[in-house]
């Protein structure tokens, strides 16, 4: 090979390690883009959801649960992904509520249920004459406590 090939060569494949180089920094790093503009709609979000409130005996009064919550910029509540509610009580069978979208207060007391809405509670084990049943809506108000 002559010294003006070997040249050549060298230079086609400087061009390719400096054009492979560029290639991958654009593929593997990604643009921070900050639109100032662009108003927040949620102020932070929470994957998996869940929290319990229990009373002054350590007891659960209810947990709810949601695949999302997104917690909203000017205050005003949280909207709830698939939340789940259950209520328990010290002398019935726990009140299980799931729907496809939530709507939780600001104070925390109320939670409104949409989309197709179930409530069910079945009867114990250890007392069989418990009322049970289901029931099924568009949109439920709840009162948390």
């Amino acid at each position: 090979m002559s010294s003006g090939a070997t040249y050549l060569a060298g230079v086609i494949i400087l061009a390719l390690l400096v054009a492979t180089s560029l290639w991958l920094n654009q593929v593997f790093t990604t643009p921070t883009v900050i639109n100032q503009g662009e108003a927040k709609t949620h102020e932070y979000t929470m994957e998996y959801f869940t929290a319990t409130v229990m009373n002054k005996q350590g007891r659960p009064i209810y947990t709810l649960t949601a695949n999302s919550l997104h917690e909203s910029t000017a205050g005003q509540g949280a909207v709830l992904d698939q939340p789940r509610l259950v209520q328990y009580s010290e002398t019935e069978s726990p009140v299980y509520t799931r729907a496809d979208r939530g709507y939780l207060s600001k104070d925390r007391k109320h939670i409104t249920m949409q989309g197709h809405v179930k409530v069910t509670r079945r009867a114990s084990t250890d007392k069989p004459d418990e009322a049970h049943g289901v029931i099924t809506t568009r949109e439920l108000e709840i009162a948390l406590e």
